[in-house]
């Protein structure tokens, strides 16, 4: 409900219309720019429990993880360690 307020706010905001008029005109259709970012109304009512789980599984996981140690190199040791355990 949040997030269609927001749209609906949105709509009623002259700047944020004709930002996403101008958008539609210059960028040609599939272009990523071409869509309003929060969607409408109707895309955000028609997304489902299963929806969001496909999104879920496909977007986050240990495939799409990136680990930034800085700092103590002890620490990268243990790290190093602990994944020449996991490759056994």
């Amino acid at each position: 409900d949040e997030l269609i307020t927001n749209v609906r706010i949105a709509d009623e905001n002259t700047g944020v219309v004709a930002s996403r008029a101008a958008n539609e005109l210059l960028y040609p259709e599939g272009h990523p720019f071409h869509r309003y970012p929060l969607g409408s109304v109707a895309s955000l009512r028609s997304i489902t429990r299963d929806d969001l789980a496909a999104f879920h599984s496909a977007q986050y996981g240990p495939g799409s993880t990136t680990v930034v140690l800085v700092g103590d190199r002890a620490a990268k040791k243990r790290w190093d360690a602990e994944q020449r355990k996991e490759l056994r």
